[in-house]
């Protein structure tokens, strides 16, 4: 298993107690950041893994938004998980 660092946007939905969701994670072992709609969890590729039931590359190298299953002890708040792709580092020339 890989040690790689992975970020995810949890989306939450209107009224959701953001608490209890911002704490399911934490005792997951997860890192919680608070953003406007949701949160931003972060850790290890091998957490993600045990917690999300992946198989698959994580993120397929960057280049493709990855949707993650919602864990059911949060469903109901949840609206959607996803690891973003990564933006480029260089920048587009014009055209």
């Amino acid at each position: 298993m890989s040690s790689d660092y992975i970020e995810a946007i949890v989306i939450l939905r209107d009224g959701a107690d953001t608490a209890r969701v911002r704490a399911w994670f934490g005792d997951c072992g997860f890192g919680t950041t608070s953003m406007h709609a949701g949160l931003l969890i972060s850790g290890s590729e091998s957490l993600f893994r045990t917690t999300f039931g992946m198989h698959q590359d994580l993120g397929q190298g960057g280049k493709i938004d990855t949707q993650l299953p919602t864990p059911a002890p949060v469903r109901e708040w949840v609206s959607s998980i996803v690891i973003r792709r990564l933006p480029s580092l260089h920048a587009q020339q014009p055209t």
